[in-house]
């Protein structure tokens, strides 16, 4: 028998003759390798040790931001200076009680809410392009750059920053197309340059066309500001995809850069008036092609 178990034994049999009451007590584990595998995760360590940026906190970028955290990633730097609406609410990790909040603070303090032993407290209410010479250099020497949705300007700004440096982090960089019918997530290591591989502000490997009034990008009345219509759902695929290859690439599981990319309805894209490029081949499939 056990010495837990003989003394065990041993607080019972004080607690009965003094007539005192035994209750069963709950211990709940809150360190990271027991949240994060259970105890049996082989990659917990190593994610723990692990910094990554996300630069753009919105539909993509805050479920991503969700997803690495829960995976156990030790430490989150959050950049976005978008304020949280309501009509965000419906395909963004935030709700309607963080109306008003800057996406990334708002991201950040909800994260560390729910694992508070993660350093997920770092978070720039700016745009990247607008980050001070002390700002990049608090995160030069990050394990990973991660850019969700962003307009050309913030993207070409990244790219730019991250060939700047003698070791460059990983990048990557995820978005969708019209709809989130087809999603994107391109990952670059070394001096590799996204920027060589668009055409103006649109990839050379797009895989959807859409004519002017095709009705991919909506304006909203009396602001001017536009949006894409589809839901979170339709977002799911380009957000898993995103974050396994993220995890991969921390893991040191992708040794050269690469794109993985999301094959979604392709009679879709006709029927909402689009039109599908020779490469989109595949329904419904994610697929990992050279860079």
């Amino acid at each position: 028998m056990t010495s837990t178990r003989l003394q065990r034994r041993r607080f019972l049999r004080v607690a009965a003759s003094s007539n005192q009451r035994v209750e069963r007590v709950v211990v709940s584990r809150v360190d990271a390798p027991w949240i994060h595998g259970r105890g049996h995760s082989p990659d917990q360590l190593d994610l723990q040790g692990r910094k990554v940026v996300i630069v753009g906190c919105g539909a993509v970028g805050s479920e991503i931001a969700e997803l690495l955290a829960k995976a156990g990633v030790g430490e989150l730097t959050l950049i976005d200076s978008d304020t949280f609406l309501s009509a965000n609410a419906s395909r963004h990790l935030l709700g309607l009680g963080s109306l008003g909040w800057n996406k990334a603070q708002g991201v950040a303090t909800e994260l560390q809410r729910r694992l508070p032993h993660l350093k997920i407290g770092a978070s720039y209410t700016k745009k990247f392009e607008r980050l001070t010479a002390a700002d990049l250099g608090k995160l030069a020497g990050v394990d990973m750059i991660v850019t969700a949705g962003l307009d050309i300007e913030g993207e070409a700004a990244v790219n730019a920053w991250r060939q700047s440096l003698n070791r460059p982090p990983a990048y990557l960089s995820t978005w969708v197309e019209a709809y989130a019918i087809v999603g994107h997530a391109v990952l670059l290591y070394g001096k590799d340059d996204l920027m060589s591989r668009f055409e103006g502000e649109r990839p050379a490997f797009r895989l959807t066309d859409w004519p002017v009034g095709a009705g991919e990008v909506i304006v909203e009345a009396g602001c001017g500001n536009v949006f894409q219509p589809h839901g979170a759902a339709d977002l799911q695929p380009t957000i898993s995809m995103a974050s396994k290859l993220a995890l991969d690439a921390l893991l040191g599981r992708v040794p050269a850069s690469c794109r993985r990319v999301w094959f979604g309805d392709r009679e879709a894209v006709e029927a909402l008036g689009g039109v599908t490029r020779d490469d989109f081949t595949e329904t419904n499939a994610m697929r990992q092609l050279t860079w």
